[in-house]
């Protein structure tokens, strides 16, 4: 019975050891396409969703992870599972998926593609609101959207919180 525990207990030993010894280390790179870097993709270590980091405005990352893959998500360019075994420093290269880039409308409750959508749908240029005098978000698309009603509650200058309301 002694040999057994004792046994055990060598194997326990070396597994934490084992565990112990698997470090992390640093994966810095840059996630590029056509045109250059690529903010905003989502750059995580496979088999762990929750250690993951975003690329900056330059498409820069660094990482901190334990396994030999990185998985690099982008909306509107396909995955990309890279093998980082011995490397420091990556390159990644996504190309984009055109078979995805269906319009999307962002409504209130979430997300629909445009041609499921049922509704009436507004939209206004940049162009059109930088023309407006009026300092104020809410009173500039006041009159210029379908469904959308501004309502300024003070004359005092300065004071430009308007209520808005959208109908449906």
């Amino acid at each position: 019975m002694m040999k057994k525990i004792t046994y055990l207990c060598c194997i326990c030993m070396l597994l934490l050891s084992i565990k112990a010894n698997a470090q992390k280390r640093q994966i810095s790179g840059v996630v590029s396409d056509q045109s250059g870097g690529v903010p905003g993709a989502t750059v995580v270590e496979k088999g762990n969703p929750s250690n993951g980091t975003t690329t900056n405005q330059e498409g820069k990352f660094t990482l901190n992870v334990n396994s030999n893959v990185l998985v690099v998500r982008l909306i509107g360019y396909t995955s990309k599972e890279i093998n980082i075994d011995g490397k420091t420093n990556i390159t990644v290269s996504l190309q984009e998926d055109k078979t995805t880039l269906d319009d999307v409308v962002v409504v209130g409750y979430g997300t629909q593609k445009k041609k499921t959508l049922t509704g009436a749908v507004a939209s206004i240029g940049g162009d059109e609101i930088r023309q407006s005098p009026s300092p104020s978000l809410q009173n500039t698309l006041a009159g210029r959207i379908t469904g959308f009603a501004s309502q300024q509650t003070s004359g005092q200058p300065g004071a430009d919180g308007a209520r808005f309301y959208i109908r449906g």
